[in-house]
């Protein structure tokens, strides 16, 4: 006869949970951490080095920046470069992983605060929703947005780079939880079903913003009180989803 879990040990094995399935995807150890590479420089040099790559990428877009550029601005050699992060395309490559590690490590920690927080599905959702969405509109967010699918056209590893560090990972962490809710609330949701509802979800709350700020070349977003009645209503639209999917 098994022993009942504790809220604590509830909580604690959630975070276990969630920590391995991220760590799965981003390969495992320090999974949020910026990976260094193998080279003779410190890590807090490649940092640097990818921070002014996104600084000027986003300034003077992709084609415009040379590494010479960089290596200017960061000292060194370009030799050190070429050997560190490889060729433009290669390090392009590692500033779109730069951006999505900042990214997912700041949404991770929002679900790691909910899952410790006593709150039902409804508020779970507005809570991570709400920051998802509020990270998605900022300023260097749409611009990078922009610049990483101007150049995908040309050159789809970009967009599956984006895909691998950003896209996926926000998937896992709304997929898991409400695989959470699934199993304290008895939702009795399938695994295909939970995956399905995840997307479906982050479709909901962000697609629209997203379409708005890549075409919109002067697009504002909108002011906050407007994100929040939006997100209440999809919230709501999407609870009323998981009541009655199965008769859908």
């Amino acid at each position: 006869m098994g022993v009942a879990k504790t809220k604590n040990e509830k909580q604690t094995s959630t975070r276990i949970c969630i920590r391995f399935h991220i760590g799965f995807f981003s390969g495992g150890g320090d999974y949020l951490k910026p990976k260094p590479y193998k080279t003779h420089i410190t890590e807090q040099k490649q940092r640097k080095i990818l921070e002014v790559a996104n600084e000027f990428f986003l300034k003077y877009g992709y084609k415009k920046t040379s590494l010479q550029m960089i290596v200017k601005q960061t000292g060194g050699s370009l030799a050190t470069i070429y050997k560190v992060f490889g060729n433009k395309e290669d390090l392009f490559q590692k500033v779109i992983e730069f951006n999505g590690q900042k990214f997912i490590e700041t949404m991770n920690q929002i679900f790691i605060q909910n899952m410790d927080s006593d709150l039902n599905l409804n508020e779970y959702l507005y809570n991570i929703g709400l920051h998802l969405i509020r990270e998605v509109l900022k300023a260097n967010n749409i611009a990078f947005l922009r610049l990483m699918i101007l150049e995908g056209y040309g050159n789809q590893s970009f967009i599956e780079t984006f895909r691998r560090s950003s896209d996926s990972m926000v998937f896992s962490i709304v997929s898991q939880g409400i695989k959470h809710y699934n199993s304290e609330q008895s939702l009795n949701l399938k695994d295909e079903e939970i995956e399905r509802c995840a997307r479906l979800f982050i479709h909901l709350i962000i697609e629209s913003y997203w379409f708005d700020s890549l075409l919109d070349s002067n697009y504002q977003p909108p002011k906050d009180d407007k994100i929040q009645e939006d997100l209440k209503r999809a919230v709501k639209f999407f609870m009323l989803y998981l009541k009655y999917y199965k008769e859908i």
